[in-house]
């Protein structure tokens, strides 16, 4: 079978990017998979796995580049998609479009969209009011939310209705799509997990109590990550844990309206504002004593960040949010509510003083985990591609 992917790869900014180097390097053990992707993309190659550098954030290269993929040899074209389809929202929209004119021009693959996200009214609101830096009565938030939300709704209907299946990573999600479509729209609805980053040496890390007063943060350095909230909970907890540290880990990004988020380090704070390998972020996770993911966004989503330190047995502290929605209070994490820095203090503290409570977390955790390694996840792509697709 020949399988050709439309997605971001490293060092493209996005978890998208990232999600998708692990799951083709995997896929490309079972099938041989052509991937259309940024100019930049920098990865290394494994056998049966041919990558095309096509793109840049633009709407002429969206274009051009879904209907390449249709002239390519393969039995079916999947496309990773997230807000910014090919780093434009327009893109997004006009996918319905561009697979309209792929088939128009005679197209037969089978076409499979990975719907990484969706939107619902309240959280495009609560992005706009909280997150971005766009300023307007609540009247004119509500107008442009809700004109928003339903051209987007009906740009994901009428993908469906052009695609042969539409991948989603959990029922949450699913369930709040479902909303919108029609019976036989949802028939084309199908849950596969986001995998599970799996540590080199797993044995070293499984059980491994935390040694160190060191809370880390991993992901892009984003307003809507929580990391103002973060950084007050932390000098709260340093009263009574005083050589108490923070470690932010990701790089600085900033999209469209969106504030920008500026950490200043100093001796209780440092930063590493660059890209890493997953070596460097494998030994900076081993040293951490508690992980945490303070985000304050409302969208429905799941957290790559979330799925990259699963697997490390280090309890973990997120917010009560959409895409953290699999996650238990006080049995595999710690949830607090979004911005509240004093509550996050609190636990910090506690996961610190209270050893059991920490490898509590941190085993059931892992247990969560640990059946969604990337390889397992590659494989239930690559059963539902063979089915679609009807090769043998």
């Amino acid at each position: 079978m020949r399988v050709i992917a439309i997605t971001p790869l490293p060092p493209y900014p996005s978890g998208l990017a990232y999600y998708s180097l692990y799951l083709y390097r995997g896929l490309s053990k079972l099938c041989n998979v052509t991937i259309l992707s940024n100019v930049d993309a920098n990865i290394t190659m494994p056998k049966n796995l041919r990558l095309i550098k096509c793109f840049t954030p633009s709407i002429k290269s969206a274009i051009k580049t879904v209907l390449e993929a249709f002239k390519l040899q393969g039995e079916l074209v999947h496309i990773q998609v997230e807000y910014r389809f090919i780093g434009k929202m327009l893109n997004f929209l006009l996918l319905p479009l561009l697979l309209l004119l792929a088939k128009m021009l005679g197209a037969k693959k089978k076409v499979i969209i990975t719907l990484h996200g969706i939107l619902t009214q309240e959280s495009i609101q609560y992005w706009l009011k909280e997150i971005s830096a766009f300023k307007a009565s609540k009247i004119i938030t509500f107008a442009i939310s809700s004109l928003v939300f339903y051209i987007w709704i009906l740009s994901v209907m009428l993908t469906i209705l052009l695609s042969d299946k539409v991948i989603v990573h959990n029922a949450y999600i699913k369930r709040r799509l479902e909303f919108f479509l029609t019976p036989k729209m949802r028939e084309k609805l199908k849950v596969i997990p986001h995998g599970v980053y799996h540590p080199p040496s797993i044995k070293s890390f499984k059980n491994s109590p935390p040694n160190r007063h060191l809370v880390m943060f991993f992901g892009f350095i984003r307003h809507s990550k929580g990391l103002h909230t973060l950084i007050k909970a932390i000098k709260i907890a340093r009263k009574k844990i005083p050589n108490l540290r923070l470690l932010i880990v990701g790089r600085t990004l900033k999209r469209g309206w969106e504030k920008p988020s500026i950490i200043h380090p100093n001796k209780i704070l440092t930063v590493i504002d660059e890209e890493i390998s997953d070596e460097q972020v494998d030994k900076l996770i081993k040293q951490t004593s508690i992980i945490a993911l303070p985000y304050n966004d409302r969208f429905y989503e799941v957290s790559g960040s979330l799925h990259r330190v699963a697997l490390f047995s280090k309890p973990i502290i997120c917010t009560k949010i959409p895409r953290f929605y699999e996650l238990s209070h006080m049995d595999n994490a710690v949830l607090i509510e979004p911005g509240d820095f004093k509550q996050l203090a609190k636990y910090i503290v506690n996961l610190f003083m209270d050893k059991e409570l920490s490898r509590r977390i941190s085993k059931n955790l892992f247990k969560k985990f640990s059946d969604r390694t990337w390889d397992k996840i590659a494989y239930m792509h690559y059963k539902l591609f063979l089915e679609i697709s009807e090769v043998k």
